[in-house]
Order: structure tokens, then sequence, then C-alpha cells
């Protein structure tokens, strides 16, 4: 039996699975395997002391240092290239069948590049974001926005073959005569699946870092126009921020509201989310749906909700309007201002239990025909093999 050839996948992400980069680089790398190679994720989660390990059936090294303080995280980035090389050098390069780049510096991509041309391995890139100015403080000037603007308009050219998670990057690359196909936000969904449970309240989640991404304060600021009956009936639960945090970059909420219907959680683990899930009626994410970014990137949080059986109350923004019905599987904002949150709040609030049921089928059956992992896997064999 001939031995499989090694795909080597190269990411920033902390895997395994402590972000959303990592979950869909999982789902790739199970694919991979089904289709008959070996991959390998070399990536920067949890320490491994640059010794390979295994996750779930796959092979992975993490190129972070031990130390977590700020110092060697930092010192981890910076070197990042240098320890890679050394990791792929103990490799053979006959061995290898492909090179799929996710993240990395510029150092990251030009040893890739030359690596992959001295050896004749087909280089892959895995396009799952594009920046919009707005995010950062210092605008174009931001180094994090400069080199992701690099990575989608100097870096990629025709020596990779390219994987973009939306209609938006499958045509700016295409345009650059690229060959390039398109998978949205993947994972096993066939095998996450949590069990609701009912609540006495209505019961809403955010899950996430917010920063210059997201936005909730429209729709904690409609909770708080609800009359005080309709309002003790809605509980919003914020994962990821303190108030604190969120009273940095926004204006302070109503006492009785912060008491009775708004909860900050902090920073939780994935597994946390997961429950919050198992009791969530509805997911919430909004998104300025003029901005590059919102229309780039496919939001994981949208996937893991309707795998869960959870509806999305939402805008529309990159391709979302693909697979969201709207009072089917989601609540569908026309836009994201205080009235259209206050609108759908009412809506959900006279809804009965079959409504609910109703959705949270239709959610769920969303999930398995749209974003399983499974269903991209003669996608991705042709990109390999033609």
């Amino acid at each position: 039996m001939l031995e499989k050839k090694t795909f080597l996948i190269i990411t920033w992400n902390k895997y395994p699975e402590e972000d959303a980069g990592a979950v869909r680089q999982h789902a790739f790398a199970k694919n991979l395997d089904e289709l008959g190679y070996k991959p390998i994720i070399i990536g920067m989660g949890k320490t491994t002391k640059f010794q390979q390990c295994k996750y779930d059936g796959v092979s992975y090294f993490s190129l972070r240092y031990a130390s977590s303080n700020l110092l060697s995280r930092v010192l981890g980035r910076k070197f990042f290239t240098l320890n890679l090389k050394k990791l792929i050098n103990t490799m053979d390069p006959s061995q290898i069948k492909g090179i799929l780049i996710v993240s990395g510096e510029k150092s990251t991509f030009s040893f890739v590049k030359k690596y992959a041309k001295k050896h004749q391995i087909q280089l892959y890139h895995d396009s799952v974001e594009w920046y919009s100015p707005c995010e950062f403080k210092a605008g174009e000037k931001d180094p994090a926005y400069r080199h992701n603007n690099n990575i989608n308009t100097k870096y990629i050219d025709k020596d990779y073959k390219v994987i973009a998670i939306s209609t938006l990057l499958e045509k700016h690359f295409t345009q650059k005569n690229i060959t390039t196909i398109r998978i949205p936000v993947i994972m096993d969904v066939q095998n996450t699946f949590c069990e609701k449970k009912q609540n006495d309240t209505v019961q809403f989640l955010y899950a996430g870092s917010i920063g210059g991404k997201d936005l909730i304060e429209e729709f904690i600021e409609a909770i708080g126009m609800l009359e005080d009956e309709k309002r003790k009936k809605v509980e919003f639960n914020i994962l990821g921020i303190t108030y604190e945090n969120y009273m940095k970059l926004h204006k302070p909420i109503p006492d009785n509201v912060l008491e009775e219907s708004v909860h900050f959680k902090g920073r939780v683990s994935r597994d946390v989310v997961q429950e919050y899930l198992k009791t969530t009626d509805f997911t919430v994410l909004l998104r300025p749906a003029g901005e590059r970014y919102a229309n780039a990137g496919f939001p994981t949080k949208v996937v893991e909700s309707l795998t869960n059986s959870t509806p999305v109350l939402c805008n529309i923004t990159s391709d979302l309007g693909m697979y969201l019905k709207n009072e089917e599987n989601a609540i569908i904002l026309p836009d994201i201002d205080r009235k259209s949150c206050l609108c759908a709040l009412k809506k959900i609030l006279d809804m009965d239990k079959n409504d609910f049921a109703s959705m949270r089928v239709s959610a769920r059956k969303t999930a398995l025909e749209c974003f399983d992992r499974r269903l991209y896997l003669h996608e991705l064999k042709d990109l390999i093999e033609k």
C-alpha cells in the first residue's frame, strides 16, 4: 500500500479549535484525509513544544512558545517563519502533495513560495477575509490592515489555487485569472448537535469580541425601548467581553436593563459557548452592510448557530442571503438601527412555541444541507487533481 502524500496547512490560527479559523482548518484537514492525503496543520495553538501531536486523527504542530507572557507571544509571531523553515526542512519534499497557506507574515509567504517552486509543489491559499480601514484606529496605515491587503492584492498570484470563503473574494481572485473555488464556512455538522432546552424567557446570544467588527449597541438600546413587561421576557447574553470592555466604546446601559435583560459574561471557552447555544433562541449578528470586511468574510457564528438548531437575528451581509430566509431560519433586519431591532424583538415576542420549533428545525436543516464539510469533497478534489 502506497504511503499517503502529505498536505500541509499553515496558519496563524490557534489550532485545534480555539478560534473560528481553526474550526475551518480542521474541516479541510478531515476532507483531505478522506481524499487520501495526510494533512498536517502547522499553527499557533497551545504549545506542543514543537512536537507533533494529534487531534481527532489530524496531525499538527504548534509554533507557539511554551511561555504565555506577552513577549513570548510577540516572539512567536516574529520567529514563525524561522521555526516553520526548521520544521519543513525535516520533511521529505517529494512526499508533499500541496501546501495550503492561510496566514502568516510576509516572510512566511515568501519562504513557502520559494520552497514550493524549488520542489514543484502546488500552492493553495484559503482566503477568508479582507479588512476595511474603519476597523482600525490608524485606518489604512495600520500594519495589520496593510498586511492583509497585501495578501489579497500582492502575495497571492497565479502560482496559487485559491479557496475563497465568499462570492466577493471569489470574484476578486477570478478576475486576476487565478484558479478559484468558493467554499463557505464548513464544519462537521453531522456530528455536532445539541438538544434544545426550553426557557422561561426569550434568550438571545452574542459570542465574540465585538471590537470594530460587530454591532450590538443598537440591539441593546432596542431592548431598553420595550415596555417593562415585555423587556423582562428578554435575556441577552454577551460572551467574550465584560461590561467594562463594552463601556470603553459605548455609552452606559440603564441599570434596570443591565440588571434584568443584558448580561455580560466576559471571555469564555468555546465549550461554554456551546452550552449557551443549548438554551439560546436566537443568536445576534449585526454588521454594516456597506463595509468590505462584512462582505468579504463569512460569519462562522451564523453556521455554528444553525448547526445547533438556533436561528439568527441579523442583517444581510456577505453571502448570507443565499442561505437565510426571513421567519424560516432567521429574523432578517432591513437595517441595523434601533427601529429595525425593536420591530424584530416585538415580532419574536409575539411568536408562539410552534413558531420557535419550526425555525429550529429549519435552522438545522440549512446547516446540514449547506455547511457540512462533506458537501465540498468533490470541489476540493477537483481543485487538487485538475
